[in-house]
């Protein structure tokens, strides 16, 4: 090639040469003036063609001036300028491409020509390889699904994992299929029992396998060059929730907290200002956090009491005091959580049900002496969609009652009952109860009240006929009085000397009470599951049981509002319940009464006062002041 560049060069300068010669011819006499004129035309005709032709080739231009010098005046002298020109245009349209790429040039009308030192065309050459490259950019990613294994890989929006089947996706992997590209691609998960992993590239696996574990959210973000010429944008579809918004570029897509699983997701890489798909703001939910619930009480002789966290107790137990007011707060701040907010109404003294407050605003009377009497509390907007609210009261006469949720009334009405505490459990849909949810409002004059032997399966006077068979003997009458251990059998704390004189007799006063009652066929299984310590033989247990299951009993401020009552019967149960739990060695009692009548003080029972052990005595409550309660046997 480089031959037939030099002719080329060869053929201009001897036409420069010839058309430089003619005024020499002229001066000898062997050229006209006309001749001397048309030799000059063609002369200016073939210089301009050949300026032309430079002017068109600056590669051949630059060529020509290195290399004009290397052609000896003996070629220009033997060569014909028709003759080879004839031959080189002959040559360049027959000959085939050389093996050599270096002279493998064909030369096409409007082509872009090459310049020789390469310098220019090589940096064509990788701007045109690297737009290429941009466009050609493939992201696939591949996900492990419970039940499945591996799913093919996919691409550019395409979902990946499953979804109505229930089937939680456990590992994820992103790949550009390039080692450099790869390294500008980052992504991690959250897992279940895990958290967050740790963040890993292209190529790299995120999640679980063989473990059982579900994905519940994701991040991925592109950085170095990549991140400034991309973006990246995802959605998940998890369960419960359905398929939520596309986040993109670093934010989190999913939940955190819910326990819900990841079962598909689809991801859009594109170059920036390129087609996408619209994000939202509900691409991630993360649960709330116990301080997001708070709850304040106004109590009698307290005033404003200090905010509790969700689960926590709020207002008094054992004092005697009332709520007279609540305030209750849902924050929803955190644009990750649930929207909505929280509102509720309160049962109050004199004045009935009152309207709905919400989130934050004071719900009862201040100054007025009312109690609160009854509550009622619900979610609204996402939050009602995804949570259950429950709550109980710790009610007068009564303490604590059922769990009530989502609006359900909870305490008492037309009672005279006052709340004295309250207890709010935000909780997951689907997660169960903090506990029971029996027995969460008493009605005034609407609850059918029972007698105990009737609640307990037993004949009443097989009770009263037991006790006068051993009012007089040693079955259980001195038998020693044992108090109840938290690390012991609780049953040795009901064994009469009657039955036990050689096997360690002993009772306490409520082990004294079951024994009777189970000896004649009482069934006590639920006394013993109210929620205290040591079963049918803790008296607190009989007297919730007596106030969640309807059992007829009457309350006096002092035994002699009960002797004068006229109510009391023979076999009937006295219980004191101390006024003031907070004093020192506060503690309940129980025992039958066993007065010949209404008004005759006698009470059978196990304690440590007026005597020691099992004793028939006056009414004798271990703590004053206490209450008295007259629970009717019949």
């Amino acid at each position: 090639m480089k031959k037939r560049i030099r002719k080329l060069i060869s053929i201009g300068m001897i036409l420069c040469m010839c058309t430089q010669a003619a005024p020499a011819f002229a001066s000898e006499g062997s050229i006209s003036g006309d001749e001397q004129s048309i030799i000059a035309d063609e002369s200016m005709e073939n210089n301009s063609t050949i300026a032309e032709s430079t002017e068109e080739d600056p590669d051949l231009e630059d060529y020509q001036s290195n290399e004009s010098q290397s052609v000896s005046d003996d070629e220009i002298e033997a060569t014909d300028p028709d003759s080879v020109l004839q031959e080189e245009e002959e040559s360049i349209r027959d000959e085939q491409p050389a093996e050599n790429p270096e002279d493998d040039l064909v030369l096409k009308e409007n082509d872009q020509d090459t310049n020789e030192d390469n310098t220019d065309s090589s940096s064509e050459t990788e701007d045109s390889e690297s737009s290429v490259e941009e466009n050609t950019i493939v992201l696939k990613y591949q996900a492990h699904i419970q039940g499945i294994g591996w799913q093919e890989w996919k691409t550019n929006g395409e979902q990946a994992g499953t979804t109505g089947e229930s089937r939680r996706m456990e590992a994820l992997i992103l790949d550009f299929g390039d080692e450099e590209l790869n390294a500008q691609i980052e992504y991690r998960a959250h897992v279940q029992n895990i958290g967050w992993q740790e963040w890993v590239h292209g190529g790299e696996l995120c999640g679980t396998t063989g473990q059982s574990l579900r994905i519940e959210a994701i991040q991925i973000k592109l950085t170095g060059s990549l991140g400034e010429t991309h973006e990246i944008y995802y959605q998940v579809h998890i369960s419960d929730f359905g398929t939520l918004d596309y986040v993109q570029d670093g934010h989190r897509a999913g939940s955190e907290g819910f326990s819900k699983r990841m079962e598909a997701i689809q991801i859009h890489f594109a170059k920036k200002g390129a087609e996408h798909p619209e994000t939202g703001s509900r691409g991630f939910c993360k649960a709330y956090s116990d301080s997001n619930l708070q709850y304040s009480a106004h109590a009698q002789n307290i005033g404003d009491m200090a905010n509790v966290s969700n689960g926590q107790i709020q207002g008094t137990t054992g004092k005697g005091l009332r709520m007279e007011g609540i305030t209750i707060t849902l924050d929803t701040s955190d644009p990750d959580v649930l929207d909505g907010s929280i509102r509720y109404c309160t049962h109050i003294q004199n004045i009935g049900w009152q309207e709905w407050k919400e989130n934050g605003e004071y719900s009862g009377t201040k100054g007025q002496s009312y109690r609160l009497e009854a509550i009622k509390i619900q979610l609204t907007g996402e939050a009602a969609d995804y949570y259950d609210i429950y709550y109980r009261t710790h009610v007068q006469n009564i303490g604590w009652m059922g769990w009530a949720k989502n609006g359900e009334a909870a305490g008492s009405q037309s009672c005279s009952y006052r709340m004295e505490a309250i207890q709010i459990s935000l909780r997951i849909k689907g997660q169960s109860a903090p506990g029971s949810t029996e027995n969460t409002f008493q009605q005034g004059g609407s609850a059918s009240k029972s007698s105990l032997s009737s609640k307990l399966g037993v004949n009443p006077n097989a009770i009263v006929s037991e006790l006068i068979m051993h009012q007089f003997d040693d079955y259980y009458l001195n038998t020693k009085y044992v108090g109840l251990n938290p690390n012991k059998d609780f049953k040795l704390c009901m064994r009469p000397y009657g039955e036990y004189a050689n096997n360690n007799p002993g009772m306490n006063c409520t082990g004294f009470v079951a024994f009777v009652f189970q000896k004649c066929g009482a069934n006590l299984e639920t006394i013993g599951n109210m929620g205290l310590r040591g079963s049918y033989c803790n008296a607190s247990n009989w007297l919730r049981y007596f106030k969640r299951y309807n059992v007829t009993y009457y309350q006096y401020s002092t035994v002699g509002e009960l002797l004068n009552s006229g109510k009391a019967e023979k076999g009937d149960i006295i219980f004191c319940d101390p006024k003031d739990w907070s004093q020192s060695g506060a503690d309940c009692h129980i025992g039958f009464f066993w007065g010949n009548d209404s008004s005759d003080n006698r009470f059978w029972h196990s304690s440590t006062k007026p005597g020691s052990g099992n004793q028939i005595s006056v009414i004798t409550p271990v703590t004053n002041p206490s209450y008295i309660y007259l629970v009717k046997l019949k």
